[in-house]
């Protein structure tokens, strides 16, 4: 079997400081800001589909705003006033977050608070975190919140008044975060990720000079990019491959898709379903087959939803909902793992004898 380029889906970092320069060497290598911790994401659902996390970053050197985006530099810096500080967030603020969530994909978190900062005060971020504020007048009309490295910027989160939304606010924002990393001489500009199957997050590529981190610690321009190798794509074709084989054995089975499946990263004990897509065989008792990118690994078990395990409970607001045909709505756990092993024969070999 063909080692998988993409090795651990999901990976979290937290730490109580993070010192300038060790978050530049974190968004260097693919990390990204995520409530109040670093996380690294190869997949996850927005929506209903699954998509590879494409890391993005803007050379700072010599860069050079388009004509279009020069036009909305100019125009805005006529029509509104702007201030850049250290974050403090505000009614007001919190108010735009509530205006704009509904837009959000994924897991929206009730707060611009908690959003940010997870259950932590600002004053008590592991973060150097400064903010964008734009107003006409002296009304707030749109804010950005942005994490300052030693080398490096990295936009978290920006909200705009609905009723300005002709302005184009949100990229106003990045060009002003942009700026004011030019002015202070750093190397690099994170606008955090694009994704390979959605063009959800495009609107990021507009800055233009786009670098995009292939997954193997490398920074490419991003007229290399190839929306054929990555980890969405890898792990479909091994799910086409084990429905193929399924169907020409004659095995009734479905398609499952785990939006949860990050929670065995959280909490690695070896206890949630690891993988985004599950093979349900329907077999006295269903028999559910995975394929693990990680260990590039083929795995059957016996799964169960999981009730009663503490961490859900405590934390089911982080979850979010998915329901969406073939989505599982619970987090399911393993009940008995019957075989882990490269070879597809023994799967099937399992799942006749069974």
């Amino acid at each position: 079997m063909q080692k998988s380029l993409f090795t651990v889906l999901v990976n979290f970092y937290y730490n109580p400081f993070i010192a300038p320069k060790r978050l530049d060497r974190y968004l260097s290598h693919g990390w990204f800001r995520n409530s109040n911790l670093l996380g690294k994401y190869k997949l996850l659902f927005l929506d209903d589909k699954l998509c590879s996390v494409v890391n993005i970053r803007v050379p700072l050197a010599n860069y050079k705003y388009s004509k279009s985006l020069q036009k909305i530099i100019n125009r805005n810096n006529e029509l509104f006033c702007y201030e850049i500080q250290p974050v403090a967030i505000t009614p007001r603020k919190e108010e735009l977050y509530q205006q704009h969530k509904h837009r959000f994909k994924g897991v929206v978190l009730p707060s611009l608070q908690m959003s940010l900062f997870g259950f932590e005060s600002y004053i008590q971020s592991p973060f150097l975190s400064y903010e964008v504020n734009v107003y006409e007048g002296s009304r707030l009309v749109a804010c950005s919140f942005f994490d300052i490295g030693e080398q490096s910027i990295a936009s978290i989160l920006g909200l705009y008044d609905n009723d300005y939304q002709k302005y184009s606010l949100g990229i106003y924002t990045m060009l002003l975060e942009i700026e004011f990393g030019l002015k202070a001489n750093k190397k690099f500009y994170y606008p955090g990720y694009v994704l390979n199957n959605s063009p959800l997050f495009d609107y990021k590529l507009r800055m233009g000079n786009i670098q995009f981190h292939n997954g193997k610690n490398h920074w490419l321009p991003y007229q290399e990019y190839t929306p054929t190798q990555w980890a969405d794509t890898e792990l479909l074709q091994q799910y086409w491959y084990l429905s193929d084989q399924l169907q020409v054995r004659q095995i009734p089975f479905q398609w499952f898709y785990n939006p949860y499946f990050s929670l065995a990263y959280v909490i690695d004990d070896n206890i949630f379903v690891r993988s985004p897509i599950v093979l349900a065989c329907f077999q006295n008792p269903s028999l559910y087959i995975e394929y693990d990118l990680d260990q590039n690994c083929y795995r059957v078990s016996l799964l169960t939803t999981a009730l009663e395990h503490p961490f859900i409970e405590e934390n089911r607001q982080w979850l979010g909902e998915y329901k969406y045909p073939n989505f599982w709505q619970d987090v399911h756990e393993y009940q008995e793992q019957l075989l882990v092993t490269n070879s597809v024969q023994e799967v099937f070999e399992l799942i006749k004898s069974y």
